[in-house]
């Protein structure tokens, strides 16, 4: 019978992605050192410096009354549900502004998000009802000025 030890367990510290700081636990991510998507938006662009200076560029204060992608995404939701908006849906979205990470450029000036920490944030206007409307047909021409 094994007898318990009078230390204890350390608690392994997590590794995370060295671009974008969330936890990583696959052995391919832990050997790159950066998750799958960082590693292919990495790979667009020629230096880790170039990478760095796009994620500086979108980087900031979040304006009042921005809302967070997470909050936008559940309005889509919602609203896909609701057959308002034909054609609109997730996809859309992330599309609108930029794909995962930002690695395209968004739609619309409109759409373009704000990172703080680990957190996107977008310009009220697209969780309203014309906004929505914009996702779904592609037109962003009666958007306010950014």
């Amino acid at each position: 019978m094994a007898t318990p030890s009078n230390t204890p367990n350390p608690t392994p510290t997590p590794a995370v992605c060295s671009i974008c700081g969330k936890h990583i636990t696959r052995t391919a991510t832990l050997t790159a050192g950066m998750g799958h998507t960082c590693a292919s938006v990495q790979a667009q662009f020629s230096t880790p410096q170039a990478l760095q200076a796009h994620y500086a560029q979108l980087t900031g204060n979040v304006p009042a009354g921005y809302i967070t992608v997470a909050s936008l995404h559940i309005t889509v939701v919602k609203a896909q549900k609701s057959g308002k908006y034909p054609g609109l849906n997730v996809n859309r979205m992330v599309t609108a502004i930029g794909r995962d990470r930002v690695k395209n450029n968004p739609l619309h000036p409109i759409c373009t998000p704000i990172y703080n920490g680990r957190q996107r944030w977008v310009n009220p206007w697209l969780g309203t009802p014309a906004g929505l409307q914009a996702i779904a047909t592609g037109n962003f021409s009666k958007a306010p000025a950014k």
